[in-house]
């Protein structure tokens, strides 16, 4: 089974930032049971995008190949009230998640705004951040402004507009 996916579906939904119990903390959730809930809702594709972690992809592979859900790898970033959503495209975008996810890990001041935009390639990266969004919208490839349920988003999608950065619908949900 390949890790590298996009997630464009056409006239399907797709569940992007769906959090697992590998999200220590906020998700109570398994794999298996995500995957059985999307199949159950005829969603096709499901995002695993746990914080900070890559934990339960091997179960999320597995499970959805199972529930023929198709699997959108990824993860959110979470740090210092920083976050960003990344779904991997290719195999480099798979290392540099692995990369960037182990930087998290060991480095206590690592900041998502320093993160160098080279380090996004192979990666979709969606953000809430106006802020991140004007500063890195030419210099990455896939960049697309999350637009939040609970967040304020008239800021946003006036920025994307005018960047011409396409805006992305998320749940950031915790599925039960």
């Amino acid at each position: 089974m390949t890790l590298t996916c996009d997630f464009q579906t056409k006239n399907m939904y797709s569940a992007l930032n769906i959090h697992s119990h590998y999200s220590l903390g906020w998700g109570v959730v398994s794999p298996e049971k995500l995957c059985e809930t999307a199949k159950e809702y005829n969603c096709h594709s499901l995002a695993l995008t746990d914080t900070n972690n890559l934990c339960g992809l091997h179960f999320f592979l597995d499970f959805a190949k199972a529930c023929d859900v198709k699997p959108i790898v990824g993860a959110e970033l979470s740090a210092f009230g920083q976050r960003l959503t990344l779904f991997v495209r290719t195999r480099q975008g798979y290392s540099n998640l692995c990369r960037l996810i182990s930087e998290l890990k060991l480095n206590s001041s690592f900041r998502i705004d320093s993160i160098p935009s080279d380090d996004f390639d192979g990666l979709v990266v969606l953000s809430d951040s106006c802020t991140f969004v004007e500063q890195r919208f030419s210099k990455i490839e896939h960049l697309f402004a999350e637009i939040v349920s609970g967040q304020p988003v008239v800021k946003l999608m006036r920025l994307a507009r005018k960047l011409s950065v396409k805006p992305v619908a998320s749940t950031r949900a915790f599925w039960v």
